[in-house]
């Protein structure tokens, strides 16, 4: 992204509205022009001269994580392809006592051309001599460059979930959770 200081004003690269069929730096005289669907991933920015400038808005998934196993369920596997974690100290925990939740909020900033990709897998922390119950695999896709997003919640084992929602197409905030419960207990 450029920035002019002297006219307080942001650019964006070419690549990031060529789908759009814009062009880099200011809109088009009449936003009016734009389709509405197109609209919707873009914020206006005024500038002091009265023209506008186009911005990418920040987008957000949060996953919230029940445990009703017997046993902590922990994160063993992460990663964040595309999109950041929300910096925050409760963000992301490693175990999952049993009885409680966590949280797990991944975003990608304003002003960028990318969306939300990660992949997280969990699996109970068995007592020594004992099987595992199975493994819990979430996979999340909101890519910027196409309006088709997938998101998924498999288990394996006797594991299994309740809850988890799929992200809508073109949605670019979503929050859902879900429950881990032990389908043998």
């Amino acid at each position: 992204m450029e920035y002019n200081q002297k006219y307080d004003i942001k650019f964006m690269p070419f690549a990031a509205f060529d789908m759009y069929g814009l062009f880099a730096g200011n809109a088009p005289a009449d936003p009016g022009a734009i389709p509405s669907c197109q609209l919707k991933h873009m914020n206006v920015r005024q500038e002091k001269f009265g023209r506008e400038s186009w911005i990418m808005q920040k987008w957000t998934y949060y996953l919230t994580v029940v445990n009703e196993l017997d046993r902590p369920l922990e994160l063993i596997s992460e990663n964040l392809a595309w999109g950041r974690k929300e910096k925050d100290r409760d963000n992301f925990p490693r175990i999952i006592n049993p009885g409680t939740s966590a949280e797990y909020r991944v975003f990608s900033p304003a002003g960028t051309s990318t969306g939300i990709e990660f992949y997280l897998s969990f699996r109970d922390k068995a007592p020594a001599g004992e099987h595992s119950y199975g493994t819990v695999e979430v996979e999340v896709d909101m890519p910027y460059w196409k309006h088709r997003n997938t998101s998924s919640c498999r288990t394996t084992g006797t594991l299994t979930q309740n809850g988890f929602t799929q992200v809508p197409n073109g949605v670019h905030d979503f929050s859902t959770s879900f429950v881990v419960s032990n389908l043998s207990k």
